[in-house]
């Protein structure tokens, strides 16, 4: 039995008022699904969910089809889903950088 705390399933980032989940890498449980599929990172959930940057017409709506918002800017795609609106947990389904890159969505909705 090994005496190394287990890694939680979820990556958490408290960011104000919020907190966010994201996954860990199925193949490469060491490095997060976002970084390792589409080479974005945490820094890139932030900025898109919050819109810090007015000049990349950030533009949010709701996906009836797959259940869930999808946050859009000039260079990136997010999609995410509440998981407490009221005490704003977020989950982060993934982070595209549509700029492409090695996994990029290849203009295909995933």
């Amino acid at each position: 039995m090994s005496n190394q705390p287990k890694k939680k399933s979820m990556y958490r980032i408290k960011y104000s008022d919020y907190t966010f989940y994201l996954a860990w890498d199925r193949e490469d449980p060491e490095q997060l699904h976002i970084t390792v599929r589409h080479l974005t990172t945490p820094d890139d959930v932030l900025n898109v969910f919050f819109a810090e940057d007015d000049s990349l017409n950030a533009q949010t709506h709701w996906n009836v089809l797959r259940q869930r918002f999808e946050t859009r800017n000039q260079t990136h795609l997010l999609y995410w889903g509440w998981i407490d609106e009221t005490s704003k947990k977020v989950l982060i389904m993934t982070c595209v950088n549509l700029s492409g890159g090695m996994y990029s969505t290849g203009g295909k909705d995933v």
